[in-house]
């Protein structure tokens, strides 16, 4: 049985060799996790919670975050290079999608990667959502496993440092998030 050191090590291998390069990477992605984390609490505490059967599990309602705070966001000077970075198509993270082969007659259920599709006339904070949701669903479901950049130590650095900017931009959209978020208590 492999150890979590020696599993998180080859891991971090893919990134790079170098061990200074290894640590920040596992830092980032810890503390990537610990805020993404923080913030759904928060949004729950807020009572942005999916309606669901009485009993279910309780999930963020991310959708009615967003509803009900587009027209507050603003991408200010602070965050435009996050921003960017997240919602460009060229370095905005990839969407890994299932395709159906047949082989030898027997259907076969595959993955290949393509751009996320970002439209012009989405509002700002929906497309800055979906890439940070996608950069965590990405680490979290080992989906990026395969993508050509998968392996980029800079671009999985970047989209980690991006990403952890544009929640601390959006608890602000909300006093209540913010509070949630920051209080230990």
């Amino acid at each position: 049985m492999i150890s979590l050191t020696n599993f998180m090590t080859k891991m971090l291998q893919m990134f790079s060799f170098e061990n200074g390069k290894q640590e920040e990477l596992r830092q980032e992605i810890f503390e990537f996790f610990v805020v993404f984390s923080r913030f759904e609490f928060a949004l729950k505490e807020r009572g942005y919670i999916k309606r669901k059967e009485e009993g279910k599990n309780a999930e963020p309602d991310w959708d009615s975050f967003l509803k009900i705070n587009k027209d507050n966001f603003i991408v200010t000077e602070d965050c435009s290079v996050s921003f960017q970075y997240l919602t460009t198509p060229e370095t905005a993270p990839n969407r890994q999608k299932i395709f159906y082969t047949f082989e030898s007659g027997v259907e076969v259920i595959k993955t290949n990667w393509s751009e996320q599709k970002i439209g012009i006339n989405t509002p700002d904070l929906k497309k800055v959502v979906d890439s940070i949701k996608l950069v965590r669903n990405n680490l979290f479901h080992g989906g990026k496993y395969g993508d050509k950049n998968w392996c980029d130590f800079t671009r999985t650095s970047n989209l980690l440092r991006h990403s952890l900017v544009m929640l601390f931009v959006l608890k602000e959209l909300d006093e209540c998030i913010s509070v949630y978020f920051e209080d230990f208590a």
